[in-house]
């Protein structure tokens, strides 16, 4: 995402370790960058203490006037420190995670990822003790900008790369098996306990209607807590697997109505999904949690519920479900929101100034 923004003003470098997980450790792109056409340099990745190689091999492919970490976790933050220390070459933080809740260590954690995962808990508390180490920081929300300062950056999207009409809904429908009579309710992303998936369902238990569907794209049948949910309502939910970026916009032509209920835990206070700026861009009615600065973007153009309340999430379903013409009023104000708030060039205008302000200041020997 900042790479898009960026790319418009800028020549971009995109560097990084893949880890990847089980038979495919070491090697592979998260699935949505497949499709991006971003030329990515990779790295294998490795445990402490072979990930030291790794690092060494990373710094000496970097090759920017600035370098932009994204997370403050030691793969990224760590190596942009270490070629300050080498190059004296500013840093730009960029948070839009709290990455110390991410990585809090569950009953089963096995010991070498613990330990001696780069990504691991210790790793990333190490980075913690450095945030406000970065020449500028870039925000995602309010929340982490009052933790880490700086400035902040929207999750962006260009802004007629998604746009409503792309796709017709009865084709998409049609396509993916679903009766056409059927109102859908839409979650696109990683379906988490926290960010409230399953309320979803219980709101639309508790409403008895057999006339709407609950979609989600981007999840892993394989996971326990989605094998579960399918199981529990077999009848009710549809999961898509992890796609592209690129046919984002197809999905949510299929999609009568976005929940995005996060919960009112810590992995959440700060978080702005990106999907909120996709929904909006896609022109959809819109259900979030009061949560980070999700009433910021969608106060006047959206439904605002409260963390957790699987009664307000059943009423905010069904008033929208009862009045498609209100509905339909309150994505097109969404569409227009993002056009005034979340696009590429709001961010690149932000961006710029702080990069700017970085070379002007910095030692590096090109400046």
């Amino acid at each position: 995402m900042l790479a898009k923004a960026l790319e418009k003003d800028y020549e971009i470098e995109l560097l990084g370790t893949a880890f990847g997980t089980g038979t495919n450790w070491g090697k592979g792109l998260w699935l949505p960058l497949e499709s991006e056409n971003l030329e990515i340099k990779q790295v294998p990745g490795d445990y402490f203490p072979g990930y030291f190689a790794s690092m060494a091999k990373l710094i000496s492919q970097i090759t920017g006037d600035v370098v932009i970490a994204c997370k403050p976790r030691l793969p990224s933050y760590g190596i942009a420190l270490v070629n300050r220390l080498i190059k004296k070459t500013p840093i730009i933080l960029d948070v839009d995670d709290d990455e110390i809740a991410q990585t809090l260590p569950g009953k089963k954690v096995k010991f070498h990822n613990f330990i001696r995962h780069p990504n691991g808990y210790w790793a990333t508390r190490l980075m913690n003790v450095f945030r406000h180490s970065a020449d500028a920081t870039f925000c995602v929300s309010s929340y982490f900008q009052s933790r880490y300062g700086g400035v902040i950056v929207p999750h962006g999207r260009e802004v007629n790369g998604l746009k409503p009409g792309m796709y017709k809904r009865e084709d998409v429908v049609n396509d993916l098996g679903i009766d056409p009579s059927k109102k859908t309710i839409g979650f696109i992303g990683t379906p988490q306990a926290a960010k409230g998936v399953h309320k979803v369902l219980e709101a639309i238990n508790k409403l008895n209607r057999k006339d709407v569907l609950f979609v989600i794209v981007g999840g892993d049948i394989s996971e326990p807590y989605l094998s579960g949910l399918l199981a529990e309502y077999p009848n009710t939910l549809m999961v898509i697997g992890p796609q592209p970026l690129a046919k984002i916009a197809y999905y949510y032509a299929a999609i009568d109505i976005i929940v995005l209920p996060q919960e009112n835990v810590s992995v959440s206070l700060g978080q702005m999904p990106a999907k909120l700026t996709d929904a909006m861009a896609m022109a959809k009615p819109i259900i979030a949690s009061r949560i980070a600065d999700i009433p910021h973007y969608i106060q006047d153009c959206g439904l605002l519920i409260e963390p957790g309340s699987v009664d307000e999430l059943a009423d905010a379903i069904q008033w929208l479900l009862n009045h498609p013409d209100e509905a339909t009023s309150m994505g097109l104000k969404a569409r227009k929101a993002f056009e005034e708030k979340m696009t590429t060039d709001v961010m690149l205008a932000t961006m710029k100034k702080e990069i700017n302000r970085c070379l002007s200041v910095s030692n590096y020997p090109n400046n």
